[in-house]
């Protein structure tokens, strides 16, 4: 991993007392083959850990907390930023 980002979704109610924001998070790993294998192993746990995408060398994360139609505008929006 060379960089990670945790982000807030602000439409989502935060706990004041939360270790972590909901919402998801940014994973940058040095080449695609390291990326591939952290996507391949956080599908594994979908159900619980929430939905990863992947473009090149880059993961985003999302919190399951998140509507499907929520995390259906991050990803298109990461898709879009991120080729």
């Amino acid at each position: 991993l060379a960089e990670a980002a945790r982000f807030e979704d602000t439409s989502i109610e935060q706990a004041e007392n939360q270790i972590e924001p909901i919402g998801g998070s940014v994973e940058v790993y040095q080449d695609y083959g390291v990326a591939k294998q952290r996507y391949d192993y956080l599908t594994v746990f979908a159900d619980a850990a929430g939905t990863t995408c992947q473009s090149g060398n880059v993961l985003l994360r999302l919190d399951n907390a998140l509507q499907s139609e929520k995390r259906a505008l991050y990803e298109a929006a990461f898709l879009g930023i991120v080729k």
